[in-house]
């Protein structure tokens, strides 16, 4: 029954100095049905001198069965996510009753912060976290990171992949930017201003918003891919060429920036342009300068070259890399004039 098992909503690993730490949200079913009840979420944590032993002592300080399929989210901390997290990935694999699809971050906030954090419409931290991230995605505003995506990526071995980073600022919680990971281990760290281009690369669609100069004002452009092609070559003498090709729609999104002329129209169009391009070739460079591929380019090369990929070094491959980065502006919307504003 499920009132006599102790329901994660969220599942979390640090490292303390040579502790492993583990824990999480456990959701209070009589509060959920009782409005005099203190808290909908009591943290369950437990340490140990590896992952066997703090889960081992985790399971012991569990009051019923632990079950995994109401989890809405995973998250690792920083220290332990620098320390690689295939052990960790392993056993959460294992665990019964989990669900692939669960939402993956990493944080350099204490558990208890998250596993205690209360949005308006969420109870749990756990909620909050999967929440934020899906109307992220529903918006094209930053890929999500689920599980399943985390164990495919492992099982390739020799590739990355990037992980949504939860932190809690001013009792706020947000997502700041996004970890790198190379194989097991966190090597790196996109900022907020690297959201964006990481989805035109891992994200079917994507959207960002971009500030131009047009006849000496500001104007503020929402830009939305519309059209994404990427490929990735390999030259006779093994070089590995990603050509990457991008059209975006352009909409003015601020009062300010109404009634553009048509030659400021052009010229934010070439800056917006200019911008995305640059944040592209910036991943690529990043990418390179790390023989890291965290943006799925060996999904596109294993399309004609499965099996010799894995007779390859691919992390070789992407540290001698050429790239370019072309993007074009298609409809630009710029409807709202002084006129139409007043009325």
């Amino acid at each position: 029954e499920i009132e006599n098992m102790d329901i994660l909503t969220s599942h979390f690993v640090y490292q303390r100095g040579d502790q492993v730490q583990v824990g999480g949200g456990v959701a209070n079913v009589r509060s959920l049905s009782d409005s005099m009840a203190s808290d909908p979420v009591n943290m369950l944590s437990a340490e140990g001198g590896n992952l066997h032993d703090a889960v081992s002592a985790l399971q012991r300080s569990a009051d019923h069965k632990l079950f995994y399929g109401g989890m809405r989210a995973i998250v690792i901390g920083d220290s332990y996510a620098e320390n690689g997290i295939g052990e960790f990935a392993r056993y959460i694999r294992g665990t019964p009753e989990q669900r692939m699809s669960v939402d993956v971050f990493t944080s350099g906030n204490e558990p208890q912060e998250i596993v205690k954090y209360k949005a308006v419409n969420d109870f749990s931290g756990g909620f909050s976290a999967e929440s934020i991230m899906r109307t992220l995605e529903s918006e094209n505003l930053a890929p999500r990171c689920t599980l399943g995506d985390v164990l495919a990526a492992l099982a390739e071995e020799q590739v990355g992949f990037a992980v949504p980073n939860i932190a809690i600022e001013d009792e706020i919680m947000r997502i700041n930017g996004y970890s790198i990971f190379f194989g097991e281990t966190k090597i790196a760290f996109l900022g907020a201003e690297q959201i964006s281009p990481l989805g035109f690369f891992v994200s079917p669609h994507g959207k960002g918003r971009y500030y131009a100069d047009a006849g000496g004002r500001t104007v503020t452009i929402e830009a939305q891919m519309t059209q994404k092609t990427v490929h990735v070559e390999e030259s006779a003498d093994g070089q590995l060429s990603v050509a990457a090709s991008f059209t975006f729609d352009m909409t003015v999104s601020d009062i300010g920036s109404a009634g553009l002329s048509q030659q400021e129209t052009e010229t934010v169009k070439a800056g917006v342009a200019q911008q995305i391009a640059q944040s592209a070739e910036s991943l690529l460079a990043l990418s390179k300068n790390y023989g890291c591929d965290f943006l799925g380019l060996y999904k596109i090369y294993q399309t004609k070259h499965r099996a010799k990929f894995y007779s390859i070094d691919w992390p070789d491959k992407i540290r001698n890399m050429q790239y370019s980065v072309d993007v074009q502006a298609g409809t630009f919307e710029n409807n709202l004039t002084n006129e139409e504003l007043w009325r």
